[in-house]
């Protein structure tokens, strides 16, 4: 019987920046990055669209009012409710003393958090965001960002990162 087949492991790049959460700082950080984050502003021209439909069918026909009204005013309410859970997830992630850290390796960024350990290929990033308190982190195909304290990418960490994930 012999052992399955090992496969070549990559180094996992060595700690450079480490920051501890203080009070506040999950609600600090997901609000920042929430209000200048691109899809919120879509989410608001698609319900401003909405509501100018509601408004144009109420005057031609009213039979069609109640579904609108759902749409208007469900949509927003379910929305809202979507936003306090994450907001509280990302409280509850960066609760006050929870470690964070990153570091960077030749072809990689290591990011540990209280819950996960990723290691992240350059290749997979697109060029990182700053956005107040914050760094927003993409990846190439993903929609959602990852919003990371800026502590953990001090200026010359945020250049060599651009310079990594530039295309």
């Amino acid at each position: 019987m012999s052992l399955p087949e090992q496969f070549p492991q990559r180094p996992i790049p060595p700690l450079h920046h480490v920051w501890v959460a203080g009070p506040g700082d999950g609600r600090r950080i997901f609000r920042t990055a929430l209000m200048r984050s691109a899809g919120l502003a879509r989410l608001g021209v698609l319900w401003v669209i909405s509501m100018a439909l509601l408004i144009i069918s109420a005057q031609g026909n009213t039979d069609q009012i109640i579904a609108w009204l759902v749409v208007a005013v469900l949509l927003p309410v379910l929305f809202v409710i979507l936003l306090l859970r994450r907001s509280k997830a990302q409280e509850a992630i960066m609760a006050p003393g929870s470690v964070w850290a990153t570091g960077f390796g030749a072809n990689e960024l290591l990011i540990v958090t209280p819950i996960s350990t990723l290691i992240v290929d350059y290749a997979a990033l697109r060029p990182p965001q700053v956005v107040g308190p914050a760094v927003l982190l993409r990846t190439r195909y993903g929609a959602s960002p990852a919003s990371l304290p800026l502590e953990l990418f001090p200026p010359e960490a945020l250049t060599f990162l651009n310079q990594r994930t530039a295309r």
